[in-house]
């Protein structure tokens, strides 16, 4: 895991660029933490699963609709033998509240949104946790120009300056915070706790996406499990101590 130590961190964009949802621009504070490197992926969600005996993902849920071997819905029919060859992808087609349960198994979290803008950005104020120039995209994200259309092991792509792999591109990923279109304007400068909802929030643009989409302050939602949609926890700093 990365530690991000306690202070004033970024969130939102500035006037003129970005989304009407990440404004203002300001500087929160925050208590220290730990994110973990890498996304979940397929090997260590599958051994939560088998050992919880339920939280599967959808392709592989007993009897489940989605099921990429017995199920008569085919949506992640396409991405099957990635699903049972590619320990290191990402796990995707799990919802919030699966992702909640195998966090708690280590005894860890989902990271606030706050901290999940915090650790994206890699420190920078720009765009992108290496700068404004999207032509760096590919160094350090896959993104729908370069991902062939599906996700990729984790850690390939350059890390950002908090050695924090795939925050730019591969899955989107789920945060603890439900989607509140004016949370940046609500929320004052201590550490924010987002309010409750239907959506969760998702972050950080996925393999599907263009390279616009994984700006560090760019916000999504949805209420469902994707096939583009994964996850990594964090754990606050006191709770290791």
């Amino acid at each position: 895991m990365s530690y991000l130590p306690a202070g004033s961190y970024q969130v939102g964009s500035p006037e003129g660029s970005g989304e009407p949802d990440e404004h203002p621009k300001r500087q929160i504070r925050l208590d220290a933490f730990y994110m973990e490197k890498h996304e979940v992926t397929i090997a260590d969600y599958m051994k939560f699963a088998a050992v919880a005996g339920e939280n599967y993902p959808e392709w592989a849920k007993p009897a489940g609709k989605f099921n990429i071997d017995t199920g008569n819905e085919p949506y992640y029919g396409r991405l099957s033998a990635l699903l049972k060859n590619c320990s290191n992808c990402p796990v995707i087609g799990v919802t919030q509240k699966d992702a909640e349960a195998y966090c708690a198994s280590k005894k860890r979290r989902l990271p606030t949104e706050a901290e999940w803008e915090a650790a994206a950005r890699g420190g920078a104020a720009s765009a992108f946790s290496f700068g404004e120039d999207m032509g760096q995209a590919g160094d350090y994200a896959w993104i729908e120009t370069n991902s062939g259309g599906e996700p990729h092991p984790v850690g390939m792509k350059k890390p950002n300056k908090y050695g924090l792999y795939d925050m730019h591109g591969n899955v989107w990923e789920m945060v603890a915070d439900y989607y509140d279109a004016q949370a940046y304007s609500n929320g004052g400068g201590g550490d924010p706790q987002g309010p409750a909802g239907r959506e969760n929030v998702i972050r950080g643009g996925s393999w599907a996406f263009e390279a616009a989409a994984m700006r560090s302050a760019n916000r999504a939602s949805t209420y469902k499990a994707n096939d583009d949609i994964g996850f990594r926890c964090a754990v606050s700093a006191i709770s290791v101590q």
